[in-house]
């Protein structure tokens, strides 16, 4: 079970720690991500992706998407493992995008990864919670 503590931002976002790690698991990075329970699909930037040593050029998909952060045609690969919220989840496909300059964070973790697990937002406590579900 991953339990975190969050403040809200000045914009009113849950703002979290996301890793993100190379396919031989070898070597990660972590940044700032939106917890955007609305996002479909999470999204890291294509720099992350490439600096973990994932070949960016020969993505899994491409995808088109709109949303409040992003939006346009995007590359879609597949990245070994990430983390967040005191959890994982392993073979996870990641949309990669820059995000505006606006926005204060770095990442997008959406839906793709917390249906993982039943999650519990507690905005009085400033506290996350997760379970993970047996499938």
């Amino acid at each position: 079970m991953g339990r975190i503590r969050f403040n809200i931002s000045k914009d009113n976002l849950i703002i979290l720690n996301l890793t993100v790690y190379s396919g031989a698991l070898e070597t990660s990075l972590t940044m700032n991500a939106v917890l955007d329970t609305g996002a479909v699909r999470s999204i890291i930037p294509p720099k992350v992706a490439a600096n973990l040593g994932y070949d960016i050029s020969e993505p899994k998909e491409m995808v088109e998407f709109a949303g409040v952060y992003a939006s346009g045609w995007s590359k879609v690969i597949s990245v070994s493992k990430v983390e967040a919220i005191g959890e994982s989840v392993s073979d996870m496909d990641i949309v990669l995008h820059q995000l505006g300059p606006d926005i204060v964070a770095d990442a997008i973790l959406g839906l793709d990864f917390l249906r993982n697990f039943d999650t519990t937002i507690s905005y009085s406590k400033g506290i996350i919670e997760t379970k993970p579900i047996q499938f």
